[in-house]
């Protein structure tokens, strides 16, 4: 009879730790979910502050900048800048043999430069844009193919400086361009030797800074030019 009596106790015990283990896990699993359902309740300072009402934002140091609407630092140059644009847009079509026979006055607007393209040049920017066209690099195929001499590149005469001018300097602190778009015709081919002449046709920008108002001016431009060369 002692013997079933330890055995009974002995059984117990087992089963009174057993389940004060998963009382203790149970507590321990409670306790760690607790402090995520604290924080998502707010304490009496934070709905102090939410109650109290909205945030005043911190101040800038920057200006609120309009579409159309200029600061005294942007004023004049971009009075310049646009004066420009609108004059090459009411030029009309520009005098071609003027301009090759070296007639042709340097303030025409819209006018840009001249420049004589070398063989070295053609060969140069032939070679990092397509190293194995042998139209573009070797003289004695681009003959037998009908062509006069080896070819350049397809956008070798389109300069971007010699067509696109940024926002004014002095009417800005930073300049970010994004989006570069291009659309390159070629009517005929540039030869080593030839004197390429640029000139831009029309020049059109749009401020697309919100209606709201923004710490940066946003302009899209656009810029149409012709290449031609001393034929």
């Amino acid at each position: 009879m002692g013997k079933k009596a330890r055995h009974s106790i002995f059984i117990n015990s087992i089963l009174f730790l057993l389940l004060c283990s998963i009382l203790i896990l149970t507590i321990s699993c409670k306790k760690a979910e607790e402090p995520e359902e604290e924080a998502q309740t707010p304490s009496n300072h934070q709905i102090q502050t939410a109650t109290s009402g909205p945030a005043q934002a911190p101040e800038s140091d920057f200006l609120t900048l309009y579409p159309g609407v200029y600061t005294e630092k942007e004023k004049a140059p971009v009075t310049e800048w646009m004066e420009v644009a609108r004059a090459i847009n009411e030029r009309g079509t520009i005098d071609i043999k003027a301009m090759i026979n070296g007639t042709l006055s340097e303030d025409t607007p819209g006018y840009v430069r001249s420049f004589k393209i070398s063989e070295t040049m053609v060969r140069y920017f032939n070679r990092l844009r397509d190293p194995e066209n042998p139209l573009l690099n070797d003289s004695d195929y681009a003959r037998k193919a009908g062509y006069r001499d080896i070819i350049g590149y397809p956008t070798l005469a389109a300069h971007d400086d010699s067509f696109m001018i940024a926002y004014p300097n002095s009417a800005r602190d930073k300049l970010l361009v994004a989006d570069l778009i291009h659309s390159v015709t070629n009517l005929k081919p540039v030869y080593p030797g030839d004197t390429l002449y640029w000139v831009i046709d029309s020049r059109h920008v749009k401020d697309l800074t919100p209606e709201t108002g923004a710490e940066y001016r946003s302009n899209a431009i656009i810029n149409n030019g012709s290449v031609y060369n001393q034929r």
